[in-house]
């Protein structure tokens, strides 16, 4: 929440675009679609800072996400149908994050 707070926001989604539709695929095809995203939250002027999910059970590689701040979550249910995501998580100040499916 200090975060919302300091860049006088409400609202953020953490969304990737590694392994669309949990289907591995390798690195390079990971690191083109990451690069697409980014060109997305960029054109559309969002506040975002790099992360990484990792898998406790080391079955997935770890994996790029952004957290985007000021953003919508239909917006954020957009972008990820577009990298054919099975879910994002959402943020919204004063409430618990969410597990958003979009499958």
């Amino acid at each position: 929440e200090s975060l919302l707070r300091k860049y006088r926001t409400t609202t953020a989604s953490i969304i990737t675009a590694y392994n669309p539709r949990s289907i591995s695929v390798s690195e390079n095809s990971n690191q083109v679609q990451l690069t697409r995203l980014k060109q997305i939250v960029v054109k559309n002027s969002f506040i975002h800072f790099n992360g990484k999910a990792e898998d406790p059970t080391k079955f997935w590689k770890d994996e790029q996400n952004f957290l985007i701040l000021g953003i919508s979550l239909e917006k954020s249910i957009e972008i990820g149908n577009l990298f054919k995501q099975n879910a994002l998580i959402w943020c919204e100040l004063g409430h618990a994050p969410k597990l958003i499916l979009l499958r």
